[in-house]
């Protein structure tokens, strides 16, 4: 992975915008490159609002093979309960929807820093993951353009949580970079 890093920041440019649907990855990617990330690794490092955090999720847990029912399931109140309740903690990389909103979700304790409310209130973050996987059946190739991206990147976490199948990929790829177990690919103009 540190080998990627490198590879990214010796060869792509500071404003390229890299999708990867991990939580680590991504956050991993704001650390250590110069790169934006599609999906931001936290609610609290981004200025999207709520519903375009939501839809950008969407597009990448699906263009990774996740799904419908999986995402739903990601942004339930009972499975973020059943995380927040787990013997470990919480599992990293299937908390997305706490990392977005930054715990925000269906908190049931006034958050310590911002007072009584969460960072990034969210009532009805259900009803968005049900709406966007809705456009994103309607039209995937208008909701990809939607939010640009020109890289996406798949390295362990990935292939341990998801399943990117780069000849699936409803577009061209060019691979850019393949060692260490990560793939960095362009999409092709």
């Amino acid at each position: 992975v540190d080998d990627s890093f490198k590879w990214i920041r010796e060869n792509l440019p500071s404003n390229s915008v890299m999708l990867s649907p991990s939580v680590v990855t991504n956050s991993h990617l704001l650390m250590f490159t110069p790169v934006k990330v599609f999906v931001p690794s936290s609610g609290a490092v981004s200025t999207a609002s709520n519903q375009e955090m939501v839809e950008r999720f969407v597009v990448a847990a699906k263009l990774f093979g996740l799904s419908d029912e999986r995402i739903k399931e990601l942004f339930t109140k009972e499975y973020l309960m059943s995380l927040k309740s787990s013997a470990d903690g919480a599992d990293t990389q299937n908390s997305i929807a706490a990392h977005l909103f930054h715990y925000g979700l269906y908190a049931q304790t006034p958050n310590f820093y911002f007072g009584d409310r969460a960072f990034r209130d969210f009532e009805d973050v259900e009803k968005a993951v049900v709406t966007a996987l809705g456009e994103w059946h309607r039209d995937q190739e208008t909701m990809r353009a939607k939010f640009s991206f020109e890289y996406i990147y798949v390295g362990p976490e990935e292939n341990k949580h998801f399943t990117f199948l780069a000849g699936q990929f409803p577009g061209c790829l060019k691979n850019l970079y393949t060692s260490g177990g990560v793939s960095i690919y362009r999409i092709c103009d």
